[in-house]
């Protein structure tokens, strides 16, 4: 279904599945795939919580207007999400530049928010500027479909699952989008965001390729520790990046599942 947004105006798609009375999660991918980032662990979930899957503006199912796009834009439509279909307060799974959207949500309205799983990427990091301008290079010289498979090679797309995710992203938004969106995600700084935060956190990530533990998009975990020191780390063996949830969706949920079982909204500020 879709909820309207006239001021706007723009339609945000969204969805919900799983145990109608459990506990709410809302999941959050990136800037290419939105839901669909979470295909294979979203049947996970549904077994024991109630799951929210929704595209911000400008991918998949939801509208894509050509405007200024920013994190609040992405907050102010989950927020128009979860008030449409009567949610009060959710658990976040966000990946990739969905991390960013969760910090913000979960600063901005801790009564809101359960606990909340990301990516470690909150701040700019030289390696994010190094792909990037790469790709915009890729936009200059190569039509979208062919465009969007690079884009999954530079991302560390899992070998498995490349013609899987070269189709999501050829179809989930286009280029011109993706240069509208993502350099304000990567560009921007929650560092006293994130400190301002007190919902429990996990960092999730997979241990190999260029979004991997030891990359340099992943080195913002470091700079997380400092700022909440309780934050919690799981590192998915054997998946790349910010795609655990793709190629490992088992493990991903489970680790997921485990974090929020000890972390139920009773115990969350």
């Amino acid at each position: 279904m879709h909820v309207e947004l006239p001021r706007d105006p723009v339609r945000i798609w969204y969805e919900m599945t799983g145990v109608e009375d459990a506990e709410p999660i809302t999941t959050i991918g990136g800037d290419l795939m939105g839901h669909r980032q979470f295909a294979f662990a979203t049947p996970l979930l549904e077994r024991e919580l109630c799951v929210v899957s929704w595209d911000f503006r400008g991918v998949g199912k939801s509208d894509r207007p050509i405007q200024e796009y920013s994190i609040d834009t992405k907050v102010n439509d989950l927020v128009a999400v979860l008030d449409h279909a009567g949610i009060d307060r959710t658990h976040l799974w966000a990946t990739a530049t969905g991390s960013y959207t969760a910090i913000r949500f979960a600063m901005r309205y801790p009564e809101r928010v359960g606990a909340v799983i990301t990516y470690a990427q909150y701040k700019p990091e030289p390696a994010m500027w190094a792909i990037w301008n790469s790709l915009d290079t890729i936009f200059d010289e190569f039509a979208w479909p062919e465009a969007a498979r690079l884009v999954c090679k530079l991302f560390g797309g899992p070998a498995s699952h490349e013609e899987w995710l070269g189709q999501e992203f050829e179809e989930g938004s286009t280029a011109e989008l993706y240069r509208l969106i993502h350099p304000v995600q990567i560009g921007s700084d929650l560092t006293e965001e994130l400190r301002a935060t007190r919902a429990p956190m996990l960092v999730m990530l997979g241990d190999s390729g260029p979004m991997g533990k030891s990359s340099g998009y992943a080195r913002g975990y470091e700079g997380m520790k400092e700022l909440r020191p309780d934050i919690e780390l799981t590192v998915i063996e054997g998946a790349t990046g910010t795609y655990c949830m793709i190629s490992h969706p088992e493990e991903a949920t489970a680790a997921a599942l485990s974090f929020l079982r000890r972390h139920p909204f009773g115990t969350s500020t």
